[in-house]
């Protein structure tokens, strides 16, 4: 007769219990914060952030935050991302 191994069983239930997430089936609770208010002064277009390297878009009045690529700051009068010494964002610090 032979012997029945249970080494590769044990190996797939140690798989299994290792792939788990801890939370399997508990609810998923976003702890994110939710954005910052910011009123659009028109339906459309691209305004200044408090932080230089983001800008808001409104489109049809709601607002949506956008990030800049690194490095980049939001150029106000060309309503583009652009190298900090040409944005001049008053939001930046040490702007002229």
């Amino acid at each position: 007769m032979k012997r029945l191994t249970t080494v590769p069983l044990l190996a797939f239930v140690a798989a299994v219990v290792i792939a788990a997430p801890a939370h399997a089936g508990a609810p998923v609770v976003d702890t994110e914060a939710p954005p910052p208010f910011f009123d659009c002064p028109q339906p459309h277009g691209l305004f200044l952030h408090d932080d230089p390297g983001k800008f808001w878009h409104c489109s049809n009045g709601f607002p949506y935050e956008q990030q800049c690529p690194a490095n980049l700051y939001f150029n106000d009068r060309l309503k583009q991302c652009d190298w900090p010494v040409n944005a001049r964002n008053p939001n930046a610090f040490g702007a002229d």
